[in-house]
């Protein structure tokens, strides 16, 4: 199932939210709860986003940007786990996101 989110996260970064919209529907998982709620931040739709922030276990208020959490659900989808573990100001653990960049390449 991984692939096929990520195939859906490519869509939203490509800006295609219409089509990612589409495809996320099709998987129940938090990483999907997660990946249909940033299709909603990109399209502008934060009431839609922070019910499925809330379904897949998020908060909303302390969301990081559009980016950043992008790069989050790419690092989980993939499981990689790379960066430093800190907390963000909603008092989360995460690890620094901007490790990947767009094209799915490394960088420090």
């Amino acid at each position: 199932m991984n692939d096929k989110l990520l195939d859906v996260l490519a869509l939203l970064r490509a800006g295609h939210w219409t089509k990612a919209h589409d495809a996320v529907q099709l998987h129940d998982s938090p990483e999907a709860a997660w990946l249909h709620a940033l299709v909603h931040v990109q399209e502008g739709d934060l009431e839609d986003a922070e019910y499925w922030y809330g379904k897949a276990g998020r908060a909303f208020r302390g969301r990081l940007s559009l980016d950043e959490e992008l790069n989050l659900l790419e690092r989980d989808l993939r499981g990689i786990e790379l960066g430093y573990s800190a907390k963000d100001h909603s008092g989360l653990d995460y690890v620094a996101p901007a490790i990947i960049d767009q094209s799915g390449k490394f960088r420090r």
